[in-house]
């Protein structure tokens, strides 16, 4: 039986083979109203902008999704621009950002940014950081928070799914890791939860990362990779206000 799944796993790998994670080309909806792809929780001129990937199907407009709820708390408790993204309409997500802060930069405020991914939004939250900085199209972010990070991409997820079949050691082979290294100037912080509930689809530290926190219940079952999110709504909401206080206005 364990050959047959091991086969089967297999087959589905190269049957992925070229099917890339892609983007499509989506128009975003006006701030307050959500959509299947996109949801602008509040578009302010000045402030901090913090941007939230969701996990590879997660609709943006589901109500029971934590990490809309994570969004909504951020919106609250840190103000400024909030905006929740698939990493299905990555280019135009990069483009809002890129547009709040050419607002702030007009009035002579610094363009602060706070990146959040759940599951392959982590991955998306990570790759963000890094091509905004590099294209000096910030100038500070703030927090980067990844919530059981995964890799995208349906070909690596299979591939490491079928590693993690037959070995114990390579139990975290779905785990996304390689997230940029903080300087504490321009890349200032980057905390990183994780469950290991979940027996393979899961995250796990990350060597780069400022705090890697385990979240886990000493009671049931109820902890795991689909709804980490939900649990930890308001510490990511505190992680992003806090990490805006210290850097000011």
């Amino acid at each position: 039986m364990r050959r047959i799944s091991a086969l089967a796993l297999l087959s589905f790998a190269c049957a992925l083979a070229g099917c890339g994670a892609t983007t499509v080309d989506a128009k975003l909806p006006p701030p307050g109203v959500p959509g299947p792809l996109s949801f602008i929780v509040s578009e302010k001129d000045s402030g901090p902008v913090s941007l939230v990937f969701p996990g590879r199907s997660a609709p943006t407009d589901d109500v029971t999704l934590g990490i809309r709820e994570t969004a909504i708390r951020i919106a609250e408790r840190a103000g400024g621009s909030v905006a929740l993204m698939s990493w299905k309409v990555y280019p135009q997500a990069k483009e809002w950002i890129k547009r709040q802060v050419a607002k702030r930069r007009a009035s002579g405020e610094r363009g602060r940014l706070a990146l959040v991914g759940h599951s392959w939004g982590g991955q998306a939250a990570g790759a963000m950081a890094t091509e905004l900085l590099n294209e000096n199209a910030v100038d500070e972010v703030s927090a980067l928070v990844t919530i059981d990070a995964i890799k995208k991409g349906y070909l690596k997820c299979t591939l490491a799914w079928f590693l993690a079949f037959f070995s114990a050691d390579s139990i975290d082979a779905m785990a996304f890791v390689d997230t940029p290294r903080p300087d504490g100037k321009r890349l200032k912080r980057h905390i990183n939860y994780y469950q290991l509930s979940s027996p393979v689809l899961r995250g796990c530290p990350i060597d780069t990362a400022d705090e890697n926190h385990e979240v886990w219940f000493d009671y049931g079952d109820e902890l795991g990779h689909g709804n980490l999110d939900n649990y930890i709504c308001s510490l990511v909401a505190e992680d992003l206000r806090r990490a805006f206080m210290e850097g000011g206005e």
